[in-house]
Parts: structure tokens; C-alpha cells; sequence
């Protein structure tokens, strides 16, 4: 996964405003993580039936993610 690093400062914020931002999404970005390592891991499979089931499943996931549900 590529990491793209922002300054607060650069948007004029100050530093404990940007860590308090940052902590607030550090567990969704920890997770989207953890999802993209299931991702690789079912792309490597042939299509079937089964995939496609635990393809759709993880799909679900992030969407769970993404809107906090």
C-alpha cells in the first residue's frame, strides 16, 4: 500500500489538532490494511463459485468500514 504523508501545517493546523485528526481515522486506516491483505490473498485464486462468495464477504467488509456501520 502506498502512504502518502500530509503536514498539518501545510493546511494550517496546528500540530495537536493534526494528531487528533490522525488518531481519529489511525483505525480505519489500520483495518482498510488488514482488508487489502484479504484482497491480495483472494485475487491470487481462481474464479469459482466459492471466491466469488468470499469476494463479495469482503466487499461487504468494506463497505462496514468506509461507512462505520
Amino acid at each position: 500500500m502506498n502512504e502518502l504523508t500530509v503536514k498539518g501545517s501545510d493546511f494550517g493546523l496546528e500540530e495537536a489538532k493534526a494528531k487528533e485528526i490522525k488518531a481519529m481515522f489511525q483505525p480505519v486506516l489500520d483495518k482498510m490494511v488488514e482488508l487489502e491483505k484479504e484482497f491480495n490473498t483472494l485475487t491470487k485464486g481462481e474464479i469459482s463459485k466459492e471466491l466469488c462468495l468470499e469476494a463479495k464477504a469482503l466487499r461487504l467488509k468494506y463497505v462496514k468500514v468506509r461507512t462505520g456501520t
